[in-house]
């Protein structure tokens, strides 16, 4: 059965929709896969790219890295949280 192009832009919508509220997701290989678990906090992830862990793995963000802009000053500091830069002598 082939699906209408608009019906695959609903498709596509609504399951971004139910997987980010459930537990976040990752759009890999033209799919939606949610996360092992809730992972919506400041500086989480669930894609290698930002974590160095498997995808679908839910993991602070590598250290020094703010991929996703979240913080508003400095970077993810490693731990699921924001680090303030320090001060350079």
């Amino acid at each position: 059965m082939r699906r209408s192009p608009r019906r695959l832009r609903w498709y596509a919508a609504a399951a971004a929709a139910s997987c980010a509220a459930l537990t976040g997701c990752l759009f890999l290989d033209n799919e939606w896969h949610p996360c092992d678990t809730t992972c919506t906090g400041t500086c989480m992830a669930c894609e290698e790219t930002k974590t160095g862990e498997p995808d679908g793995t839910c993991a602070p963000v590598t250290a020094n890295t703010d991929p996703d802009d979240e913080c508003e000053v400095g970077d993810c500091g490693g731990d699921g949280a924001c680090e303030a830069p320090s001060d350079s002598p």
